[in-house]
């Protein structure tokens, strides 16, 4: 798939005022359409005849019209209106305690601190306080862990804080799904509790990373929660497998795995992150690993798609969103790092970080309790630290990156580079972006079947 930039220019259109086309890339195949994705991240599929008159900056006022739309043509006393950043989702550290010690876990198991039902219910306060004094009408809330369902009471006292407020709010978990047995999945389902169970894979992979706090494997237990949670949510429910330097070269195994022996059709495959907290380091896949990875991952999925069977990895779902609307709708992947901004973590004792995997004290962004704490202080204090300053330099002729923005914050501190880029998200981007651009122009129809109620309409 090849590519080639287009710079701006500047053109007089109907009206008095200047209309600036935004520096964009141009993506072609053998097909009579071009993928057209610009530095703001929004995207536009032209007839290469249209293309040619960007090309030359003659474009017709049917032309015109299109780019204005989708954000292509701009007005120089206009420019792009982008809304206000607000807090919509916040993970709340209810419990440290576990009882699995998985290697590549970044959490530190010398502490088993658990969140009381009085600070679960002041935190509350304070996220319905500021929900209402902005207007937020929608919110989620993840009860994190450890493992949460070793403290279920305070998931309900969670639940029950927010059932009165007004507030639509989605709960989650994020479970090893060992302790559900037939009462919690029911409760769980009662309480309207989204649930996303990790594991990493078949019984092999998953045993080699994932283990009981003892040492002994996990994979049955795991096994029998999946059954006892199917029997209330059945498909509606979510899978996490780390990949690390052990499992990543069975992507397909993996799939096929999740499809034909557990009949889960969503998953999320991320990649390890080596930390200071984890029981063995250096688990991290090379860069050739990653890369052969993510095109296997594409070929594998689009295959099934072909053959009518639907799989949804949330990260590469996540990255055709992104191409077709720039909904900006995930926190890691959408628009860079957004922890600190659109998301935040709390710990047990009301302090206050970007994300859960940034709970070292010094990338403390506040505490929730503090006399002169304001929820809307926080994106700026984020900005203060080092970990979050990404300066482009190297990203400066990347097509994605409006999307990427550097990558993870977190894998850049592990790793300790400041001003060096994700290593990881730009290998996997390099290859996963041009993939999904191939599809869109020869594949509308599998594009659409993937991509839901996202079209991919051309022009």
């Amino acid at each position: 798939m090849t590519h080639k930039k287009i710079g701006k220019f500047s053109i007089d259109y109907l009206t008095s005022d200047i209309f600036e086309f935004i520096e964009a890339y141009v993506f072609s195949d053998s097909s009579e359409y071009s993928f057209l994705l610009n530095k703001q991240g929004k995207s536009i599929i032209l007839h290469k005849e249209f293309v040619a008159e960007i090309r030359i900056n003659k474009i017709s006022e049917q032309l015109a019209f299109k780019l204005i739309q989708r954000g292509f043509l701009i007005g120089a006393h206009h420019g792009e209106q982008i809304a206000p950043i607000k807090i919509k989702y916040f993970i709340i550290d209810i419990t440290k305690s576990c009882n699995f010690n998985c290697l590549y876990c970044f959490r530190n198991h010398l502490t088993n601190s658990q969140m009381s039902s009085d600070t679960i219910s002041k935190i509350a306060m304070k996220i319905i306080g500021y929900c209402r004094k902005n207007d937020i009408k929608q919110i989620g809330i993840q009860a994190f862990g450890g493992e949460p369902l070793l403290y279920l009471e305070g998931i309900k006292s969670l639940c029950k804080c927010f059932s009165n407020s007004g507030i639509e709010v989605c709960i989650d978990v994020e479970t090893n799904a060992s302790l559900i047995n037939d009462a919690i999945a029911k409760e769980l389902m009662n309480l309207n509790i989204k649930v996303g169970v990790s594991i990493d894979g078949d019984e092999k992979a998953h045993n080699a990373q994932r283990r009981l706090a003892d040492g002994s494997k996990s994979y049955e237990m795991v096994i029998q929660g999946i059954k006892n949670l199917k029997k209330y949510y059945f498909v509606d429910f979510s899978v996490i497998n780390v990949l690390t330097k052990m499992n990543i070269d069975r992507i397909k195994d993996l799939i096929q795995f999740y499809i034909y022996d557990l009949n889960i059709t969503n998953v999320k495959f991320n990649i390890v992150k080596d930390n200071p907290n984890a029981v063995e380091s250096r688990l991290a896949p090379s860069t050739v690993q990653i890369e052969r990875f993510a095109a296997e991952l594409c070929d594998t999925i689009f295959a099934y798609y072909r053959m009518g069977i639907r799989f949804n990895e949330d990260n590469l779902l996540t990255r055709l969103q992104n191409l077709l609307s720039r909904t900006n709708n995930n926190f890691c992947l959408s628009n860079g790092c957004r922890g600190g901004e659109a998301m935040i973590s709390i710990d047990c004792d009301g302090n206050i970080f970007p994300c859960e995997t940034l709970d070292f004290p010094n990338e403390k962004l506040a505490n929730i309790f503090d006399s002169t704490f304001e929820f809307d202080s926080i994106a700026e204090k984020k900005r203060q630290h080092d970990f979050f300053v990404h300066s482009g330099a190297k990203c400066e002729n990347c097509p994605w990156e409006y999307y990427c923005k550097g990558g993870c914050a977190s894998r850049r501190r592990y790793n300790g580079n400041k001003e060096e880029i994700d290593e990881v998200e730009c290998a996997i981007n390099k290859v996963i972006y041009p993939k999904l651009i191939e599809l869109i122009l020869s594949e509308p129809q599998t594009v659409d079947n993937m991509s839901g109620r996202i079209t991919c309409h051309r022009t």
